[in-house]
This record gives structure tokens, sequence and C-alpha cells, in this order.
């Protein structure tokens, strides 16, 4: 049985549920969103759920994964039982907390990466009307919305897509094929898109107002470095001495990070030059290569990584 954290409260009349991304746990979000509900929204429930732990053909591995999938782009295969699984997982729930008394049109759901294309996913399937739902760089193809609904309950409730300008992981263009996907089925939905700012939320501290939305604003302004800003674009590798400092740092921080020995100049060049089956970012492509697990950074990774740039 997965493990469900749910933060405390004194009285309730507003719930978010919230989805973390592939390769994380609940557990990631559980310590922000306690120091959310402190801060002036104790009447704010929040449930976080784990996904299952499962193979993955995009990771390459078992993995905390919502569903399986084997690219990120608009062609990837999704697992559509996984998928639906994890749909009842979260309207079980949503079933829970009606049975309990509170309204359905109190109930949020959001997610991050994976887990907001989970919880947008739930939201557009749902027989209950609900408050709306607010996913952070989702990524998901648009034909898994194929099917139009003449009994979609949702069609007027707000869908906020959230997605950062400079994400190299999940392309903006996911977002955008989203929204004019929706755009033919849902009579509120909007895109913000947040410049500056990378695929992964772990420097960015979540705030809830008044309207229960979800805002995302960045906390660690530095830390980009390591997110994408500096893009290993070969025709400027040798001719950048700016650059090649800049390649040499990060290749530092990945090496006491992943504890594995460094590389020169020339293997960073290859590996950026190398065949790229998923079609990601060259900055993607180099942090799989060289440390998988940093696509995802666990706390620990982020505070070596930290220490390493001084922030």
């Amino acid at each position: 049985m997965q493990k469900v954290f749910r933060t405390g409260y004194n009285y309730l009349n507003k719930l978010i549920i919230f989805c973390h991304g592939l390769t994380y746990s609940a557990e990631v979000w559980r310590e922000r969103f306690e120091n959310i509900q402190r801060n002036g929204n104790e009447h704010v429930k929040f449930i976080l759920p784990n996904a299952l732990s499962q193979h993955n053909d995009y990771i390459g591995s078992v993995t905390q994964s919502w569903f399986n999938f084997n690219v990120l782009n608009e062609t990837a295969t999704v697992d559509n039982d996984q998928l639906n699984l994890s749909r009842n997982r979260i309207d079980s729930l949503i079933e829970s907390e009606i049975a309990n008394g509170l309204s359905s049109d109190r109930i949020m759901l959001g997610g991050h990466s994976q887990g907001g294309s989970t919880a947008m996913f739930t939201f557009y399937n749902s027989k209950h009307r609900l408050a709306g739902c607010i996913p952070f760089g989702a990524g998901i193809p648009t034909k898994i919305f194929a099917n139009e609904r003449d009994d979609y309950p949702n069609r007027q409730q707000p869908l906020k897509l959230l997605h950062g300008r400079e994400d190299d992981l999940v392309l903006l263009s996911f977002a955008e094929s989203l929204l004019e996907c929706f755009q033919r089925k849902h009579a509120n939905v909007d895109l913000t898109i947040f410049e500056d700012t990378y695929h992964d939320p772990t420097d960015s501290v979540l705030q809830v107002n008044k309207t229960n939305t979800i805002l995302i604003s960045k906390k660690i302004n530095r830390i980009v470095a390591l997110l994408g800003s500096y893009k290993f674009a070969t025709n400027d590798f040798y001719e950048n001495t700016s650059f090649l400092n800049k390649a040499s740092k990060l290749n530092s921080i990945f090496h006491i990070v992943s504890e594995k020995t460094p590389l020169s100049r020339n293997q960073i060049h290859q590996i950026t030059t190398t065949s790229n089956p998923n079609n990601c970012s060259p900055l993607s492509h180099f942090c799989y290569h060289i440390c998988p697990s940093f696509i995802h950074p666990s706390p620990h990774q982020i505070r070596l990584i930290l220490n390493c740039i001084n922030i």
C-alpha cells in the first residue's frame, strides 16, 4: 500500500490534491505544503499521493511513476491502463473526501511534471465538478484527450496551465499544444508562462492565495545554471572561454553529486554531440548521460549543489 501524506488542519473547507513528478515522492513536497498551511492557510487541506513503483521506459528502470511512457514528445506511447489506474486512485481520494462531507467544488487538483499530467487527465475524466486543476510543467500527448465528453462537468471550471519558458526537459511546446487542445473543448483554460523558469521547481516556493490558485515563484536564481541556462551548444564550445569555464564548473558539480570521475572537456564535448534518441535539449542529454538521477535531483543532491556554487 503506497503512503498518502495528509497535512494536519484545524478546520477544512478547501482541499488540494497535489501529485509529484516522475521519480519523486510525496515526501519531497510534504514540508513545503505544511509550511504553506501554517502561513494563513489552516482551512486548506493538502493530500499528496505517491505514485506506484513500477518500470518506466523513459527512465529505463523501476521508479515512482504514474504511468509508463517511452519518449518525452507528442509521439510518446502511453500505458493507458497505468494512467487510468492512477486516475482511479486519485478519484478514490476525491470520493472519500466527498463522503466525509466536503463539496466536490472545493477540491482542486494540481501536480508537477508527470504528476501534473495525471492531475489534468483525472480532471478531464472526473464525474465530479471540481474547483479546478493547476498542472505545472506537464507534458502528455494531446491524443490522450481525444475522446469528446458531452457530460464533461468541469468544462466551465478553471484549468490553469503553468510552464517555465526555459524548461528544456518538458518543452513549452507541450503546454502550447495542450492549451490549443483544451481551447476546443474547455471554456475556461489559460496558460501562464514564467520567464527565466525551468522544469524542476525544487528551488521554488509554492504559495496558495485566497482563490486556491497555486503560484510558482523562483527562490534561488543562480541554481538555474544547473537547470538549463548553459546550453551545451557545440558551435561556441571551443571558442568561448567564459562558456568553457561554466562547463568546467558544471562538470565539477556533477562529479561531486554523482561521485564519478570528472570528465575532460573533450569528453563533455563528445557527449553533447552524440546520438540523442529522446530528442531532448543538449543539457538534458548531458545531465542524463553523466548522472541520470540528476534530471530530478534529490534534496541531498540539491544541498551538495548549493554548497558547490556557494549559495
